[in-house]
């Protein structure tokens, strides 16, 4: 369908067109069907992280509003351990420290909480699963952002 196709031009497309298949992705997050179409797609979330920061703001904001719609679902732990090993925290935090759009930083900041709960409760900053070490201005900044439990 029309998602496999977005998914499959944004490594290549050039900026303008990326961006508003981006943008077209972040609408079908607004249907189930279309969620559930971006979800089933093997290679999504990876393609969603990578297109952060390489297309433009408005780019940058359209990957994270899907990715926000995609990982924050209630309950999905198997596609936010996706998007951690993915390497989620690495764009997001890079996202966050970007001069990116209020809203880019909105959802960024909404994935990391809902990636918090994957995260091993005790020290949150110490995932073991493929998620290599943080080094301590990540664990940081991620603990600056994340609410005080």
């Amino acid at each position: 369908g029309a998602v496999g196709v977005l998914l499959d031009i944004l490594p290549v497309a050039r900026q303008v067109s990326a961006e508003r298949a981006l943008a077209v992705l972040n609408l079908l997050c607004t249907k189930p069907e279309g969620k559930a179409a971006i979800k089933e797609h093997a290679f999504a979330i990876p393609l969603l992280l990578d297109m952060i920061l390489k297309v433009s703001d408005r780019g940058s904001e359209y990957a994270a509003g899907t990715l926000c719609a995609i990982c924050c679902s209630v309950n999905d732990v198997e596609v936010q351990e996706v998007a951690l090993r993915a390497g989620a925290l690495t764009q997001l935090l890079l996202l966050l420290q970007s001069h990116c759009t209020s809203r880019a930083r909105r959802k960024a900041l909404q994935i990391l909480k809902v990636l918090h709960s994957v995260w091993d409760i005790a020290n949150p900053c110490k995932w073991d699963h493929a998620t290599p070490d943080l080094t301590e201005y990540d664990q940081a900044v991620i603990h600056s952002l994340l609410p005080e439990s």
